[in-house]
């Protein structure tokens, strides 16, 4: 009856490893980045495999039968020992080149076609056996192992050996856990060998004991598999909970922050109002000044006519600056509005509005492909015409203004407009400046021209360069995107 009780055994270890097989393939397709969940659960069903063939082997009755389930035991020996290899490996954290583990499978198919092709065994020295273990009569399949089964055999003892070194490497670098699963490593081992010696009939009176280590080893990676993971929640909690900590930290110090940054802005706000006040008021003053002198000499009881004439020309002079200061004033300042057209760029700076002398040379050059953009006519005129009227200005002996348009398709479609004079340049103090609002070098100048024409370039998605050396002249770089997008 010693048969059927461990057929009976085997049967029950086989439905254990199906049902684990099942659970950690589920467990991997809800956690699909857990690829050994998967590797493990395959192992389980190779042997469950294993225990059905074992549980069939005692209680065959003739040769042919026990053959027939002792080929189902090899088969699934040979494949549970690479997936276990290939597991470990995976659970200790080793990285293996995909072409280790290709060779590893494949080397595993060739031995797995020898066991079915019947190269495994010398089938004329087959026999069943008696043995006497623990008092119960029992039949044993042996029969002599071909050279190519001794390396199997050899090939299987190996690959267990390497993976119990893996896990006890992973044992005492901190993964102790690991401890559990080279535990049962250590009783396959001693069962695997124990079976391959009873199998080639170098020993007798023992039992074939590897069904019942695997279903120790199972047991032990699968509570190796709970503790990891249990751990890994563990960590995972502690891990939020930090987060969650650092993150209202990070909240109150972005409040803080905010206040912080509202009060800066608001003091910024009223340092630009202070400056562009103090700025205007000193624009303002000169003129207010000078007009408030001519009125007073026009009230003189007797002004000749002449000095009338001149001082009611002062008065209107400085009248048109202080205009001419508002609308600049106004025009830096009102936000910027954009009706795009397609436009000639060549056109529109040959027929610029700034009045130039007969010693003044406006020289355009470009070709078709940087002729045409889209954007505001009017404003890009009143900013192309600031920066000839400044190249004309700085040079009151006369000059050529050249103007160059490259077309530019590095980052997107664009157009390059190069402006250069002949002046006297700027230094580099007065260079570092030239793009402040207010700041100007010429008596009469607002200091808005440039600052005006940085808006309106940047308004139509552009952006301006300057470069000038003191006595050289000056450079204006204005690139603009062809179109809108």
């Amino acid at each position: 009856m010693a048969p059927v009780y461990l057929s009976g055994i085997l049967t029950a270890w086989c439905v254990t490893q199906l049902a684990l097989g099942v659970f950690f393939a589920l467990a991997h397709l809800v956690a699909r980045r857990e690829r050994d969940l998967l590797i493990y659960g395959t192992m389980c069903l190779a042997l469950a495999y294993h225990s059905a063939s074992s549980a069939r082997a005692h209680v065959a009755l003739t040769i042919e039968q026990r053959l027939d389930a002792v080929t189902g035991v090899m088969e699934a020996a040979l494949i549970a020992a690479a997936l276990n290899l290939h597991f470990v490996a995976r659970f200790v954290g080793q990285r293996v080149e995909r072409r280790w583990l290709v060779a590893i499978y494949v080397v595993a198919l060739l031995f797995e076609v020898a066991v079915a092709l019947g190269y495994w065994w010398r089938l004329d020295t087959a026999v069943l056996s008696e043995a006497n273990v623990f008092g119960w009569k029992m039949v044993h399949w042996r029969a002599e192992p071909t050279l190519l089964a001794r390396m199997g055999f050899g090939w299987v003892g190996l690959q267990l050996l390497v993976a119990q070194g893996g896990l006890l490497r992973a044992a005492r670098s901190g993964q102790r856990e690991a401890y559990f699963a080279f535990g049962g490593g250590l009783v396959l081992v001693a069962a695997a060998g124990n079976d391959m010696l009873l199998a080639s009939g170098r020993v007798q009176n023992t039992l074939y004991v590897a069904p019942h280590a695997f279903m120790l080893y199972a047991f032990s990676v699968a509570s190796t598999l709970v503790f990891r993971y249990r751990r890994t929640i563990a960590e995972l909690t502690r891990t939020e909970r930090e987060l969650r900590t650092a993150t209202e930290q990070l909240s109150a110090s972005h409040e803080e922050l905010r206040e912080v940054q509202n009060e800066l802005t608001k003091k910024e706000q009223l340092a630009a109002v202070g400056e562009l006040a103090a700025a205007i008021a000193h624009e303002v003053r000169n003129p207010l000044a000078i007009i408030g002198n001519a009125v007073a000499g026009l009230r003189r009881p007797v002004v000749a006519d002449a000095d009338r004439g001149v001082l009611l020309d002062i008065v209107s002079e400085e009248a048109d600056r202080l205009n001419h200061l508002v609308t600049d004033l106004l025009r830096f300042a009102r936000p910027t509005s954009i009706k795009r057209s397609r436009i000639d760029l060549i056109e529109l700076i040959e027929h610029t509005q700034v009045p130039l002398g007969d010693r003044h040379v406006l020289e355009v050059h470009g070709d078709d492909r940087a002729r045409f953009v889209e954007a505001d006519p009017n404003l890009l005129r009143a900013a192309l015409d600031n920066v000839i009227q400044n190249a004309a200005q700085a040079m009151p002996a006369g000059g050529t203004i050249a103007v160059e348009l490259i077309a530019r398709d590095a980052d997107r479609e664009g157009v390059l407009v190069t402006l250069r004079d002949t002046g006297s340049g700027m230094d580099a103090a007065t260079l570092s400046r030239a793009l402040d609002p207010f700041f100007t070098t010429r008596p009469s100048g607002t200091g808005l021209g440039l600052p005006i024409v940085q808006r309106v370039v940047h308004a139509h998605g552009g952006h301006v360069e300057l470069a000038s050396e003191d006595g050289h002249g000056t450079t204006v770089r204005i690139w603009l995107p062809r179109s809108a997008a």
